[in-house]
């Protein structure tokens, strides 16, 4: 599965990685990567699934393509 990450998320993951990971749904695939990279927690961003803002109880596939998406702001 390949996720990008955008934002000052790129301080804790990097831009982007390829992971092999069992999860199904959102919810899961944060679980594990909270896990992974514990400074994820407790931060505020959305999660796209082959570009399209999704909840958490979206399912997921391993062809699919996710992004973190930390809030930002327009100038």
């Amino acid at each position: 599965m390949k996720i990008k990450c955008f934002g000052s998320l790129t301080d804790i993951i990097a831009t982007e990685i390829e992971m092999k990971i069992a999860a199904k749904t959102v919810a899961s695939l944060i679980e594990f990567l909270e896990a992974q990279y514990p400074l994820l927690k407790g931060k505020t961003y959305s999660v796209a699934v082959n570009r399209q803002i999704v909840d958490k109880d979206f399912p997921i596939q391993e062809t699919d393509e996710i992004a973190l998406l930390a809030p930002f702001s327009g100038g």
